[in-house]
């Protein structure tokens, strides 16, 4: 229950902002902005399929060959043999993290991570007082992309979610599990077309 635990004891409104951030194909990301050779062609960032390793991120590159995360590597190259394999750099990943979370308490206190490039943030009060939280999303997206070269696949409203789950946290405190609703369960949520995302170019 990490990701709602900052909205305890926060009354839900219709005004409720909260914000779902995903970072744009992340591991992989990082690699291509930090060796130019990789950049614009199908990498994966995982273990060697000689070594029955794992994909872990795909570049949007080696995503056109269906090639995605969770992947075996062996199953990964047979669908592209050119795919390039790296080592992930986890300690580089994590710098980038606090980077990034960096930017996000500029804006919010109540910062929710869910994995190195995930988190969700409540910016109904944001720091600087900005009056729209579509334009606290162009700031932050912007940040990021200035501070770290990188960039974000999901900035979105998720207004009908934090509502449910505010709605999880009432019940539960009265000893009731509304749908057992929990980290594990928010794809769940999501497949069941509970969050509708407010996306922007």
């Amino acid at each position: 229950m990490a990701f709602y635990s900052f909205l305890y004891g926060r009354p839900y409104t219709e005004n409720h902002s909260c914000r779902y951030v995903d970072m744009d194909a992340f591991y992989a990301s990082v690699e291509q902005r930090d060796n130019p050779d990789y950049r614009g062609k199908a990498l994966v960032v995982g273990g060697s399929p000689k070594e029955r390793g794992v994909v872990a991120a795909a570049s949007y590159e080696a995503r056109k060959f269906g090639i995605y995360s969770a992947m075996p590597s062996r199953v990964a190259i047979a669908k592209c043999p050119s795919l390039i394999f790296v080592k992930p750099r986890f300690d580089v990943y994590r710098a980038d993290q606090e980077q990034i979370h960096a930017i996000f308490e500029r804006y919010t206190d109540l910062v929710e991570p869910v994995a190195l490039d995930e988190a969700y943030l409540d910016v109904t009060e944001n720091k600087l007082g900005l009056p729209y939280a579509s334009t606290v999303a162009r700031h932050i997206k912007a940040a990021i992309l200035e501070s770290t070269g990188l960039t974000i696949n999901e900035l979105g409203a998720i207004s009908l979610m934090a509502k449910t789950l505010f709605e999880a946290i009432e019940l539960e405190d009265r000893g009731i599990r509304l749908l057992g609703i929990s980290l594990s369960n928010l794809d769940k949520i999501k497949s069941a077309q509970l969050i509708q995302l407010s996306l922007f170019e």
